[in-house]
């Protein structure tokens, strides 16, 4: 439905607010599912999918290195493991808890001592 100039200033006010948001919230979505699907790439490529890989070896993997050292590589290597990180934190939270987080919250995240237990327990309180 167009916004069209009929009807008061707060009304239309309001209609522009819920658009915003409503748009912040898409564009934060679609820019999760950006750095889920390059975590998920790197994942499965150089650690197999395998989550203790990740937390054991992490960044000093000799095939984590020599990809993000690459001279083509387009994204920082802090981006990358970030994105890895993500990837594998998102991967054990249950469907509600994935989709009530946003991107800047399961960012926020990873700084955590039990980034799972945290997120979960943020779902449970609202």
């Amino acid at each position: 439905m167009a916004m069209s100039n009929e009807g008061g200033s707060g009304d239309r006010r309001s209609r522009i607010d819920a658009l915003v948001v409503n748009t912040n919230r898409t564009a934060d979505r679609a820019r999760l599912h950006g750095v889920l699907a390059i975590g998920r790439v790197v994942f499965n490529e150089l650690f197999d999918g395998d989550s203790a890989l990740v937390t054991g070896r992490g960044r000093r993997f000799v095939g984590y290195r020599r990809f993000v050292e690459h001279a083509r590589l387009s994204i920082s290597a802090k981006r990358v493991w970030e994105a890895v990180r993500l990837c594998v934190l998102h991967d054990t939270l249950r469907e509600e808890a994935r989709d009530a987080l946003s991107f800047p919250q399961l960012r926020a995240l990873l700084g955590a001592p039990d980034p799972r237990a945290l997120a979960e327990a943020a779902v449970r309180e609202g």
